[in-house]
């Protein structure tokens, strides 16, 4: 891996999504050959090369695909015929999804009301296993819904304006924002999520009540986690297992590795998102001792990560040109700029 860098790379996102997406069918269709070989019939006829037809033309299969395909793997696994060849076509049906490319911002969904009760299912397990992070996720609250979408989109329009080249890198790599709420009572349990397994499906908690610039943030800083996850198509970060844990500073909590570097990284990307942030007049509302504060917390956080996986990461060669990016980015970083 070369080239790669702090800030948002439209071009290099465009790129991974498409070879996220041709992986998906590469694999389906694996699945399909070796299932043949035991006897069982995945897919229909021609199904294979109309998925592979529309991969080639830009469609975007949906985060149910994904989510569906690693099921379907572990049908295969336990020998389950009739649930594979069930699952089989879900993820044909899903991985049909939408078109791709930078044509404005992607479709907010609700859980509750934009999926299939299998797909929102799924969704609900895989955003709540322990390697998220999260304690469990739901439907939200519908009027708490309605006013977070209206913060959202004053969120998104102000990336778009503020920061071009991250509002298209999302719009490369994020194919649905899903509005979840916390399953505890915490409201402020989890600011949002993404998941390797629902690739392009980026996750927030609509529950929260949250300022313009923390909302600009909180986006920020998932679509920098799907960044990282489109860099680790072959090989994770690390070598280190998820059973060998390390102080986090941003969980203060033992945490894998790789979760700490994600966390360095997606503070990278909010500090670089900040940087855009002093002098406008959209947030004249931000309480300047807030924004000191939050820079300076995320700068922090940055470094120790950063210090952290240096000392004690078995680095894969993605890991090293990762980890290298972030080293060189913090040391070119100029003093913490004002809020004023």
């Amino acid at each position: 891996m070369t080239g790669f860098q702090i800030p948002p790379d439209p071009c290099r996102a465009r790129a991974n999504a498409a070879a996220m997406q041709a992986g998906l069918m590469a694999s389906l269709a694996s699945l399909a050959e070796q299932a043949a070989a035991a006897g069982i019939e995945l897919f229909g006829p021609g199904a294979l090369d109309s998925l592979a037809t529309r991969a080639g033309s830009g469609s975007r299969a949906s985060a149910s695909a994904f989510g569906t395909y690693f099921d379907l793997v572990a049908a295969l696994e336990a020998g389950d015929a009739s649930a594979a060849r069930r699952l089989a076509r879900h993820a044909e049906a899903a991985a049909a999804g939408y078109p791709c490319g930078p044509a404005g911002w992607p479709p907010v969904h609700h859980l509750a009301d934009n999926y299939l009760p299998e797909d929102s299912a799924r969704m609900v397990r895989l955003m709540g296993a322990p390697a998220t992070g999260l304690d469990g996720i739901r439907a939200p609250d519908r009027p708490k819904a309605r006013r977070f979408t209206a913060r959202l989109a004053d969120a998104l329009g102000w990336i778009e304006r503020a920061a071009p080249d991250l509002h298209a890198e999302i719009c490369e790599l994020i194919g649905e924002i899903v509005l979840v709420a916390p399953a505890g009572d915490d409201p402020d349990g989890f600011e949002g999520g993404t998941c390797f397994r629902l690739w392009g499906a980026l996750f927030l908690n609509a529950e929260r009540d949250v300022s313009l610039a923390d909302m600009i943030l909180t986006v920020a800083h998932e679509a920098g986690h799907a960044a990282l996850f489109g860099e680790c198509r072959e090989e994770m970060l690390v070598d280190n297992p998820d059973t060998e844990l390390f102080w986090s500073p941003i969980r203060q909590a033992a945490r894998p590795l790789e979760g700490i570097f994600h966390a360095g990284f997606v503070s990278a990307r909010m500090l670089w998102t900040m940087d855009r942030m002093p002098g406008d007049a959209r947030l004249a509302g931000t309480e300047p001792a807030w924004f000191a504060a939050r820079q300076a917390s995320l700068q922090e956080i940055c470094a120790e990560c950063t210090a952290l996986v240096r000392r004690h990461g078995r680095l894969t060669g993605t890991g090293e040109t990762v980890l290298a990016a972030m080293e060189a980015w913090l040391a070119a970083r100029p003093g913490l700029h004002s809020a004023a």
